[in-house]
């Protein structure tokens, strides 16, 4: 099973309009390209992870693409401004997407982790929405497409 997003929420720009908004300067959304579990969550250190989204001083960078190892995200962060950095999970439930790592100011602390819930949750319901339509389009005891997968495929 593929998970697909939508071209907004996986180039991150809300998310780093919102952090933009609560003056954050320098922040890196990264994402799987499939959510982990309990299952497939083993040696999480060595799985690839892609940087689509960054805010560097003040501007917004969509579309990176950037891929790397999970265990090379905090190495590709620079602590020369000496502002400490907040690393947030993006998860739901027992998925985990991806983390949000930003710059760390006082007022911002409370916002950071509020804006982790609510993307953790679209991505979650986003989850949910590509598990019953890909449902709909097989046939349950054989996973063949059905009518409806068929003429997607087909026709599409």
């Amino acid at each position: 099973m593929r998970f697909t997003l939508p071209r907004d929420v996986y180039h991150g720009k809300g998310a780093l309009e919102a952090l933009k908004s609560f003056h954050v300067t320098n922040g890196w959304l990264y994402l799987f390209d499939q959510p982990l579990n309990k299952v497939n969550m083993h040696y999480v250190g060595q799985r690839t992870i892609r940087l689509v989204g960054k805010i560097e001083n003040g501007q917004s960078i969509l579309k990176v693409r950037e891929v790397l190892k999970v265990n090379q995200i905090l190495k590709e962060q620079s602590f020369e401004n000496g502002k400490p950095l907040a690393i947030l999970s993006i998860y739901s439930k027992e998925d985990l997407y991806g983390y949000l790592v930003c710059d760390l100011n006082m007022q911002a602390e409370s916002i950071l982790e509020f804006l982790r819930i609510h993307i953790s949750s679209a991505l979650h319901t986003l989850q949910l929405f590509n598990n019953i339509e890909r449902q709909s389009e097989t046939d349950q005891l054989t996973y063949l497409y059905n009518r409806r997968g068929f003429y997607k495929n087909v026709f599409d």
